[in-house]
């Protein structure tokens, strides 16, 4: 008999409103929740883009790149032609002639290494002080992947040169 009084209880009108309203605050508790990180911890290069018109900025801390690599990653998205053409230039990319631009596709992303401390100077070879910039033309887009070591460096060119081959 107290198994049935306590069946119907949990089941009466009242237990289940409270449920649902516990499910559905926790919902709202969790969404607006803030997780984002601080503007001091995020990338120079964020900082510095942040808020400009013209430009979208976002920073992602900890983007998982496989199993075990983890790397913070600016993006900026250019919203007009004008705002690209500024962002190419703060960050020396090359403008390409009109017949690259014409036999680019529309996923086609070009990556170079960048100096750790001013991302307008390209590296060559092998060295620990470099990022890596991906570069979309067509979407006016650029990616800087903060890496800390080879292995990380690596990691993202295999993913990138993988996701590549399979499209």
């Amino acid at each position: 008999m107290n198994t049935q009084r306590l069946i119907y209880r949990l089941t009466s009108w009242p237990v289940t409103l409270a449920i649902c309203l516990l499910i559905v605050l926790g919902t709202v508790a969790i969404r607006l929740c803030p997780r984002t990180v601080p503007f001091e911890q995020c990338s120079k290069l964020y900082q510095k883009y942040a808020g400009h018109p013209g430009l979208q900025s976002a920073f992602i801390k900890d983007y998982q790149i496989d199993d075990t690599i983890l790397v913070d990653v600016t993006l900026i998205v250019a919203t007009d032609s004008i705002s690209w053409d500024s962002l190419r230039i703060d960050l020396s990319i090359p403008e390409l002639d009109s017949e690259t631009q014409e036999q680019i596709t529309d996923d086609a992303v070009f990556t170079r290494q960048v100096s750790k401390h001013d991302n307008s100077q390209t590296i060559e070879g092998d060295t620990s002080d470099v990022e890596l910039m991906a570069i979309s033309y067509s979407k006016k887009t650029i990616c800087v992947l903060h890496v800390k070591n080879e292995k990380e460096k690596h990691a993202i060119i295999y993913h990138n040169l993988k996701k590549n081959f399979n499209k």
